[in-house]
């Protein structure tokens, strides 16, 4: 059995906010985690402004070992042209709100996500376009060093 320490224990697991890079037009998010420790992925949130040009967007959440993906899930909604949506990946919730606002889709992901030293995280616009960007990017993960 794995022990972990948790935040919620006041034992020394830490918490890491990252504030992603905009990676640009047709550019899809690609980010790797650091190789001191494991991370426990706890909320990311990507904005996603669509184009007029492609109808349909199919957004997902990959993890991967560099070459090989091993965690792999899609978003709860297909994005349409000009539209803007807001992407949540985080433990035991799934919602949409697409108001006049508002659009946040956000999409469950397992609560024990363990994301190993080193991997890649990548957000990937599946069906994208070339005006398509990805911006205001927030990764929030609890650190293990003893996993």
């Amino acid at each position: 059995m794995t022990q972990r320490q948790s935040y919620l224990s006041g034992a020394p697991g830490q918490i890491l906010i990252t504030p992603g890079v905009n990676p640009g037009i047709n550019t899809n998010y690609v980010v790797t985690l650091s190789a001191v420790a494991d991370h426990r992925l706890l909320y990311l949130k990507i904005q996603l402004t669509n184009s007029a040009v492609v109808i349909a967007r199919v957004v997902r959440l990959e993890i991967s070992n560099g070459t090989t993906a091993f965690f792999r899930i899609y978003s709860s909604i297909i994005g349409s042209a000009n539209q803007v949506l807001d992407y949540i990946f985080m433990p035991g919730v799934e919602s949409l709100d697409l108001t006049a606002t508002r659009n946040v889709v956000q999409t469950a992901i397992p609560d024990e996500l363990w994301i190993p030293k080193g991997c890649t995280l990548s957000v990937i616009d599946e069906v994208g376009d070339p005006g398509d960007v990805f911006t205001d990017i927030v990764i929030v993960s609890e650190m293990n060093y003893s996993l």
